[in-house]
């Protein structure tokens, strides 16, 4: 399992929104349902994107974790 984060001043929200939008259907993740507002978990057969968004004041850090899914989530990075 691998983790990488980035500190950003987009929303949580936002950050969530573009993961959503990234990662949903895509390199066979599905999203699974999540009743926390901070959170966004994506699955496949092979591995996993598990996105966690804390506050730090103005600023906001997005930690994603996977399994299988580096090379993706360096590129999501990149898109803010």
């Amino acid at each position: 399992m691998k983790v990488m984060s980035k500190v950003t001043n987009l929303a949580p929200k936002e950050i969530i929104d573009k993961a959503v939008v990234f990662f949903s259907g895509k390199y066979g993740l599905k999203r699974l349902e999540s009743s926390e507002s901070c959170c966004a978990h994506f699955q496949s057969d092979i591995g996993f994107v598990s996105l966690r968004v804390v506050t730090m004041g103005k600023r906001n850090e997005a930690i994603l974790e996977t399994r299988e899914y580096d090379y993706q989530i360096q590129e999501f990075l990149k898109t803010f």
